[in-house]
């Protein structure tokens, strides 16, 4: 008999994820954005994602919006440095996911 078996998570609290820096607080466009994510007492795993998604006036993600590039950088013992530069002035979601979880 074969038999696969895949990840379940066990373990993992993405509301534990904490972020913070500038970056959030008072982003720019057309300036690098700095912040961290920090995932230590998440759990198990490193794997961490970040979208940057423009949205319209209502706060919904605007259909085919460009997405605004990221660019992480692993700091060790779970932080890592995320980096963004929105061309365009306006709100963005942030969407941060850990081991394939949303973030609070």
């Amino acid at each position: 008999a074969v038999v696969s078996t895949q990840s379940t998570g066990a373990g993992i609290d993405a509301s534990k994820v904490k972020c913070g820096g500038d970056g959030l607080k008072n982003p720019k466009a057309k300036h690098d954005n700095q912040f961290t994510i920090d995932t230590s007492a998440a759990g198990p795993g490193d794997d961490v994602s970040v979208e940057i998604i423009p949205l319209d006036k209502n706060g919904n993600p605007i259909p085919n919006g460009k997405k605004v590039p990221v660019s992480l950088k692993d700091l060790g013992a779970g932080v890592k440095s995320c980096v963004f530069n929105p061309d365009e002035e306006g709100d963005y979601l942030v969407d941060i996911k850990f081991c394939g979880k949303n973030t609070k």
